[in-house]
C-alpha cells in the first residue's frame, strides 16, 4: 500500500454474538441505528437482534412459514423515523424491512416490516415478482416531503415503501400503518397488494377498499406504462428510439429517494438509471444504456455547501452485487444534476425544475485505490455507498451559511469495497468530500498532489482511503457502518488547506460477520501524529525523525521550515511547537524540567532557544491581528477573534508552564504577581522571568481585546466621534474639580502610565496598554472605568451597562464588590456623590481590596457635598472601612456638629 493509504490506529478483538447455541448458522444479516444494532437471519428464519457492543442478543422472531423450511434474504432496508413513522405509538427505534424467499422459489417475495427489537411482525405482504431492492420513500402521509407531492393518492398514504422488482416494476406500497383496520398479515399468509393508478382519481378509490377488506394494501407501479407484450421498453433523455428488453433480462437493482429533489432514483440490471420525479410522476431523466451491462448496485446523494447555482450530485455505483462475484468492473461516476429553481426553509434545500444530468468524476474500485485500473477492477464489489451528515459546527466557520435555511451537511461520502478471493478479501474505506472536490476545480479523474513540505509524499485533497487490512476475516462481511464522523479542528492561523482534507476525519468502523463484529478507529491523518508524540512522551526527542515525518505529512508544522529538515535540532524544536500548538502542557513541562536538571542527552539550551524564537513569533502575530483590528482592516471580526483565541490559548500555556519552572511548588495568584522559589542567580532565571511577565501579559490583552469583539466593541478601536467626545466631557470635569484629583488618575498611577491625566485614552488600542503592567486588580478597574464611559457618556444607547460589565466580571472572575467600587469611583469623579455613596454601601465593598489612595480620595470628594443625611448612613455602614482620619476630613468639610458615630469610629 502507498504512504497515502492510511490504516485503523486500533483494532478491537472481535466480539462474538452471545446465543444459546454457539454453533449457530447466519445467511444474512445487516446493522441497524448507524451500528449501534446488528440483525441476522440464519436459513431457518430465525431473526435475531444484538446489540453492537457487547453481542448481547435483545429480541428474536421467526419469518419461516413452516417447520424445514428454508428462508432467504434477497434484500433489506432500514426505515429510520425520520423517514418511515410508525403509528401514534411509534417510538425512536426504526423499523426493518426484509423481502425473503422460500426454499429458492424466486417466482414471488414475501415482504415483511418488523419491529425488530419488539419482536413484532407490522406488515407482511406477498409481491407477485422477485423483490431485488428496498428503499422507505417517506412517513405518515409524506409529511417529510413538506407537502411538494402532488398527486392526491400519495398525500392518503401512510408510510410508504419502494419495492424494485424483477422484470422491471418499481412499487410504491402503502403500508398503512395509521390504519388500524389493516391487519399486519403473516409469512404463512401475507397481505396481498390492490394496484391502484397513481395520476388519476380512480387511484383514491383503490386505496379506500384495500383498506376497508383490512386484508390488503394498495401500491402503485411507476413503469407499469413501460411494460407491453412481455417487453419492457426503455427510452432515454433526449433520444428519440427505444429500447426493448424482455422482461425476464431485466431486474430493478438499487433504488434510493432523494428528499432534497424529491426524486426517487431507479437502478437497472442493464446499467442505466433513472430520476423519477414524485411531483410529476413522471421520468426526468434517464441514462442511456451501455454497450456492457453493469448493473447499477447503489445510489447515494451530496450536496454542495453554498453553491451559487443549483447543482447536486449523485453517485451512481455499478459491478458485481454483493456477495454475487460476477465477472464484471466495478466502478463508481458522480453525476451533476442541475435544477432551475430552488427553495429554502426549515426542513432544508429543496431543488425544483430538473434541467440536465451529466457524468463527471470515475472511479474504479480496485486493490490499489492510489492507483485505480480498470482492469484490476473485476474481483471487487460495493459494500458501502453512503453520504454521511456532518455537524456543520465542525466544519470550517463561514459567514454566508445559515444553518436554518441550508439542512443537514451533505458533503462526505464514504465508500467500502471488498476486493480479491471472497475467502480471503481486503476491504478499502474510501472518503470523498464534495466542498474539497470543488476547490480542486471538479476534476474527472484522480488528481494527486503534495501533501505537506515533504517533496514526494502524495495526498489527494478530496479522496482519502484506509486499508482495513488489520481487521481482515476469513468470514465474509455482510455489512459495514461508519460511526462518530468527526472533522478535525485545526489550531493553526491559518487553518492549513491539508486540515480540511477528507484524510483529517476520524470516524469509527463496525463491520458485521457470519461469527461475530469487529470494530476499528481510524483517527484521520492529524490525530494520529498527535497521538504518537503524545504517546512517545520525552523519549521522542532523542531520535524524533519518524513523528517529525509523520507530523510533516499532516502538516501539523504551521509553516515552512527553511533550515534543514535533517538537522535533529530542528526537528526538535518543530516538535515542540507542535506540542504548543495542540496544548500539549504536560509534554512542555517534561521537557523542560527533564532538560533543565540534565537528565536526558538533549541540553536545555534547546528549550530556550526555542522558546525565544516562538514567543518573538507569537508577538509578532498578535501585534500583526491586533493591527488589523485596530486599523479595521481584519476580514472579519469573528474570524480576528478566532485567531487570538488561539494565539491567548498558547500564551496561557506558555504563562502556565514558566510559572511552574521559576516556582514549582508556588503557583502564582491569578491577581499577583509569581513569587519563585529559584534563586534569582540562577542561570536562566532572569530570561525566564521576562519570558513570564510577556507571556502572562499578552494573554491578558489578548483575553481583554477578544472579549470586547464578541461583545460589539470593535468599532470603538479606532477612536473617533466616540472617543473625542469622552475627552471633551473629562477635560470639563478636571477643570471643576480644580486640585481635587480625579478618582481615575489615582487608578492610571497605580498602573505607572506616564500620563497622570491618562484617561481617557485615544483609541482602544491606547486603553489595552494599561494589560501591560503587573498590577492585575487596577487594570480590571480601569477596564470596567472606561467600560461605563461607553456606556455613559458616549451615547452608546446599544449596550446594557448592567449586561455589559456583568459579563466583564463573568469572564475574568472578580467579585461584583470590585465592580461595586468602580462605580463608586466613576460617580465620584462625575459629582454623583449620592449614587456613590449607594455603591459604596454595597454588600462586600468593605471587605475589597482598598487602593492606598482611597481614603484620601474619598475624603476630598465628600468635602464638596453637604449631603449630611447620606454621610451619616455611609459612616454607620459596616460595609465600608473608613479610617477616623478620613472621617475627621469630611466631618471639618462639612461642619457636621450634630452626629451620632453608630460606627463605633
Amino acid at each position: 500500500m502507498s504512504d497515502a493509504v492510511q490504516t485503523p490506529s486500533r483494532v478491537y478483538d472481535p466480539t462474538p454474538y452471545r446465543t444459546k447455541s454457539p454453533s449457530v448458522e447466519f445467511s444474512a444479516g445487516g446493522l441497524l441505528c448507524g451500528g449501534r444494532y446488528a440483525w441476522l437471519v440464519s436459513p431457518g428464519g430465525l431473526l435475531r437482534v444484538f446489540q453492537s457492543s457487547d453481542g448481547e442478543c435483545v429480541s428474536q422472531l421467526s419469518l419461516s412459514p413452516g417447520k424445514g423450511r428454508r428462508v432467504a434474504v434477497s434484500c433489506s432496508c432500514e426505515l429510520s423515523p425520520g423517514t418511515l413513522s410508525a403509528d401514534s405509538s411509534a417510538r425512536d427505534q426504526p423499523l426493518l424491512a426484509l423481502a425473503l424467499t422460500v426454499d429458492g422459489v424466486r417466482a414471488n417475495a414475501t415482504l415483511t416490516v418488523l419491529d425488530p427489537f419488539s419482536s413484532r411482525l407490522v406488515r407482511a405482504v406477498e409481491v407477485p415478482w422477485s423483490v431485488t431492492s428496498l428503499c422507505g420513500v417517506s412517513g405518515t402521509a409524506l409529511q417529510s416531503a413538506a407537502g411538494l407531492f402532488s398527486p392526491a393518492l400519495l398525500q392518503e398514504f401512510s408510510g410508504v415503501l419502494s419495492v424494485g422488482c424483477a422484470e422491471g416494476h418499481v412499487l410504491l406500497v402503502d403500508l398503512a400503518l395509521c390504519v388500524s383496520s389493516v391487519g399486519q398479515g403473516s409469512v404463512q399468509r401475507p397481505l396481498r397488494l390492490v394496484f391502484a393508478d397513481g395520476v388519476t382519481q380512480r387511484g383514491s378509490s383503490a386505496v379506500s377498499s384495500a383498506r376497508g377488506n383490512g386484508e390488503q394494501l394498495a401500491c402503485v407501479d411507476l413503469l407499469a406504462s413501460n411494460h407491453k407484450k412481455g417487453q419492457f421498453h426503455y427510452t432515454s433523455t433526449n433520444q428519440a428510439t427505444t429500447r426493448t428488453f424482455p422482461t425476464d433480462s431485466l431486474a430493478i437493482t438499487s433504488l434510493h429517494f432523494a428528499p432534497q429533489i424529491l426524486c426517487l432514483l431507479i437502478g437497472y440490471s442493464i446499467g442505466s438509471f433513472q430520476l423519477y420525479d414524485m411531483r410529476k410522476m413522471d421520468v426526468v431523466h434517464a441514462s442511456p444504456p451501455p454497450k456492457t451491462p453493469i448493473p447499477v448496485t447503489h445510489f447515494t446523494f451530496q450536496e454542495p455547501e453554498n453553491d451559487p447555482k443549483n447543482n447536486v450530485y449523485i453517485w451512481v455505483a455499478r459491478g458485481s452485487p454483493e456477495h454475487a462475484n460476477l465477472d464484471v468492473e466495478n466502478k463508481l461516476t458522480l453525476y451533476q444534476v442541475l435544477f432551475d429553481h430552488k427553495v429554502c426553509g426549515e426542513r432544508g434545500t429543496i431543488y425544483q425544475d430538473f434541467s440536465r444530468c451529466g457524468p463527471g468524476f470515475l472511479y474504479p474500485l480496485t486493490p490499489t485505490p492510489t492507483r485505480p485500473h480498470p482492469n484490476r477492477s473485476l474481483s471487487s464489489s460495493l459494500l458501502l455507498c453512503r453520504t454521511v451528515e456532518l455537524s456543520r459546527s465542525g466544519r470550517e466557520p463561514d459567514e454566508s451559511h445559515d444553518p436554518a435555511f441550508h439542512g443537514p451537511d451533505l458533503t462526505v461520502a464514504m465508500f467500502v469495497w471488498g476486493c480479491g478471493d471472497p475467502a480471503h478479501r481486503d476491504y478499502i474505506i474510501g472518503v470523498f468530500d464534495l466542498n474539497q472536490y470543488y476547490h480542486s476545480q471538479v476534476p474527472r479523474m484522480l488528481h494527486w498532489r503534495t501533501s505537506g513540505q515533504q517533496s514526494g509524499v502524495l495526498g489527494c485533497s478530496y479522496f482519502s482511503f484506509y486499508s482495513l487490512k488489520p481487521m481482515t476475516t476469513n468470514n465474509t462481511i455482510l455489512d459495514v457502518a461508519v460511526m462518530d464522523v468527526a472533522p478535525f479542528l485545526s489550531s493553526l492561523p491559518p487553518i492549513p488547506e491539508s486540515h480540511l482534507w477528507p484524510t483529517s476525519l476520524s470516524f469509527n468502523i463496525r463491520a458485521i460477520t457470519s461469527e461475530g463484529l469487529l470494530n476499528c478507529s481510524c483517527p484521520g491523518l492529524q490525530r494520529k501524529a498527535l497521538t504518537e508524540l503524545t504517546r512517545g512522551d520525552v523519549a521522542v526527542f532523542s531520535c524524533p525523525q519518524r513523528v517529525f515525518s509523520l507530523c510533516e505529512r499532516a502538516d501539523l508544522l504551521g509553516h515552512v521550515w527553511d533550515l534543514d529538515h535533517t538537522d535533529l535540532e530542528v526537528q526538535r524544536k518543530a516538535l515542540l511547537s507542535v506540542a504548543l500548538d495542540h496544548g500539549m502542557r504536560s509534554l512542555l513541562r517534561d521537557c523542560a524540567f527533564t532538560w533543565s536538571s540534565g537528565g536526558g542527552d538533549i541540553s536545555f539550551s534547546v528549550f530556550l532557544d526555542w522558546l525565544r524564537d516562538k514567543m518573538e513569533d507569537m508577538r509578532n502575530q498578535k501585534d500583526h491581528i491586533c493591527q488589523q483590528v485596530f486599523e479595521g482592516v481584519a476580514d472579519s471580526t469573528d474570524k480576528s477573534a478566532h485567531l487570538l483565541s488561539n494565539l491567548g490559548l498558547k500564551f496561557s500555556l506558555l504563562s502556565s508552564l514558566l510559572a511552574s519552572l521559576l516556582s514549582p511548588l508556588t503557583p502564582p495568584h491569578p491577581h499577583h504577581s509569581i513569587s519563585t522559589e529559584l534563586p534569582s542567580d540562577n542561570t536562566h532565571f532572569n530570561e525566564l522571568s521576562a519570558f513570564y511577565i510577556t507571556a502572562s501579559s499578552s494573554h491578558l490583552v489578548i483575553q481583554v481585546l477578544t472579549w470586547c469583539l464578541r461583545n460589539g466593541l470593535a468599532h470603538v478601536s479606532g477612536g473617533g466621534e466616540l472617543l473625542h467626545a469622552l475627552d471633551k466631557v473629562y477635560g470639563r470635569v478636571r477643570r471643576e474639580m480644580g486640585r481635587c484629583r480625579l478618582c481615575v488618575d489615582h487608578l492610571s498611577e497605580e498602573i505607572q502610565m506616564k500620563d497622570s491625566h491618562y484617561h481617557p485614552p485615544t483609541s482602544l488600542e491606547a486603553q489595552l496598554v494599561i494589560f501591560t503592567s503587573s498590577n492585575t486588580l487596577a487594570q480590571h478597574c480601569l477596564m470596567m472605568y472606561f467600560l461605563i464611559d461607553v456606556c455613559t457618556l458616549g451615547g452608546e444607547s446599544s449596550f446594557n451597562q448592567n449586561e455589559l460589565l456583568a459579563s466583564y466580571c463573568r469572564e475574568f472572575r472578580l467579585p461584583t464588590s470590585l465592580l461595586s467600587l468602580v462605580r463608586a469611583f466613576w460617580s465620584l469623579d462625575h459629582s454623583q456623590h449620592q449614587v456613590a455613596i449607594g455603591h459604596l454601601r454595597e454588600e462586600g465593598v468593605g471587605d475589597t481590596e482598598w487602593f492606598p489612595w482611597q481614603q484620601t480620595a474619598l475624603a476630598s470628594h465628600l468635602a464638596k457635598t453637604n449631603d449630611t443625611r447620606s454621610l451619616a448612613l455611609l459612616f454607620a455602614s459596616s460595609n465600608v472601612c473608613l479610617s477616623l482620619k478620613c472621617a475627621y476630613k469630611i466631618f471639618i468639610a462639612n461642619r457636621i456638629q450634630h452626629f451620632s458615630l453608630q460606627s463605633g469610629l
